[in-house]
């Protein structure tokens, strides 16, 4: 009767190994997915990040070239009306960007909100140059409305929209810098007991000490989370670097370039709208503070320079304004772009140091988060396969027995 129920016996116990084993390789490959999905939503996250930082610019690109070009008289500037309608092609496909990449309802409702907004600004705005070419006085009461509307109601949007796809990151990158789950570890312990279980009980049953094919697949699970734990940990550790070096440094710099823009259009807004010029030269102020301190937490040398010399220059408008000589301040501020000491040549150098650093930043964030699913890739074969191999070796060991019985 024992000869009989001994093989029996063998069997349940060989399907249990096979059957722990393959359900450890599965949670490994769902454990190694979910992380992946992880890497790819990071990615997106991201992109809504910068793509609202872009569009903030555009906006604040757009702004100011409007306003300029209302300085210049009935006349359009051409150089201006191209920096607006450029902006504005600039702000629709940073818009589409988020569109594509948002991943929360939040995300999604700004977009829908800053779509609709775009257009009523560029009606504002279309107004104001209808009225402005007619030197009509409505124009300047339109383009201040369109100004207004960029910095009460499409600055909630963007900042819901930028605040949106940070928590996303945030929630996706805690996952990727976590270590492996402790469902995980519990399977795996329940494995390698049902493994040292039946080792033991054969042991008893046989008088032999060892059983290869159970040895071989103790071997082969300790291995396989092993490279499990050492894979997750260097994709937690890459994540981070990641995060660090690439993700925080982004969101330093749309702060930056957000109170920039502000500053290059309080100060635009103190030569169109007369009376509140006090007004808007203490709020250009403050965010020009806002940017020094900002760079200095950044630490980035590369943008001291360019801001102080934007800076310096647009005092100097201001200077000449509230000095008593309004066209000369006026004339300095619509200087073109080429011009020797122009204002809105250094804006545009400083600019284009921000949109460098932004790019760095984003590669080193694109490259990091590249790095970090490498190990998750390989996790997902060689996990997988060391999963099988101690099912299939373990199988094997405890054939040998069955075949005992024959």
């Amino acid at each position: 009767m024992a000869s009989t129920s001994t093989p029996t016996r063998l069997r349940v116990a060989q399907i249990a190994i096979t059957g722990v084993c393959v359900l450890l390789g599965l949670a490994v490959t769902v454990m190694a997915s979910s992380r992946r999905a992880d890497v790819d939503r990071a990615v997106r996250a991201s992109s809504v990040v910068v793509a609202a930082q872009d569009l903030g610019a555009a906006l604040g690109t757009a702004d100011a070239a409007s306003a300029n070009a209302f300085l210049a008289g009935g006349v359009d500037q051409p150089e201006q009306r191209e920096r607006y309608v450029t902006a504005l092609d600039a702000a629709t496909a940073a818009l589409q960007v988020a569109a594509e990449t948002a991943l929360s309802d939040d995300a999604r409702e700004a977009v829908q909100e800053l779509s609709q907004q775009l257009g009523t600004y560029t009606g504002l705005v279309e107004t104001a140059r209808a009225y402005n070419r007619q030197q009509l006085p409505l124009g300047a009461a339109y383009l201040r409305s369109a100004s207004r509307l960029l910095r009460t109601e499409v600055a909630v949007q963007l900042d819901a929209l930028q605040a949106a796809g940070d928590d996303s990151f945030r929630a996706v990158d805690q996952n990727l810098t976590a270590g492996v789950s402790r469902s995980l570890l519990a399977l795996t312990l329940f494995v390698a007991t049902v493994l040292v279980g039946i080792q033991v009980w054969l042991s008893g049953l046989t008088h032999r000490l060892f059983n290869a094919g159970l040895l071989g697949a103790s071997l082969l699970l300790l291995v396989g989370m092993m490279w499990v734990l050492n894979a997750v940990s260097n994709s937690a550790t890459r994540a981070r670097t990641a995060t660090s070096s690439g993700y925080d440094n982004l969101s330093a710099l749309s702060a930056i370039r957000s109170d920039a823009y502000d500053q290059q259009t309080f100060s635009t807004f103190a030569l169109v709208d007369r009376g509140s010029r006090d007004s808007f030269n203490a709020q250009a102020a403050t965010a020009a503070n806002n940017v020094d301190a900002r760079i200095a937490a950044l630490g980035s040398t590369s943008l001291t320079a360019p801001w102080r010399i934007y800076r310096d220059l647009s005092q100097q408008v201001t200077a000449t304004d509230t000095g008593g000589s309004y066209a000369a301040a006026r004339d300095q501020l619509t200087a073109p772009i080429d011009a020797t000491s122009s204002v809105l040549g250094a804006f545009a150098s400083f600019d284009q140091s921000v949109v460098e650093e932004v790019i760095t930043s984003g590669d080193l964030l694109t490259s990091g988060l590249d790095d970090a699913r490498r190990p998750i890739e390989q996790l997902r074969v060689v996990g997988v396969i060391l999963c099988l191999l101690a099912a299939v070796t373990g199988a094997w060991g405890l054939q040998k027995r069955i075949n005992d019985y024959r």
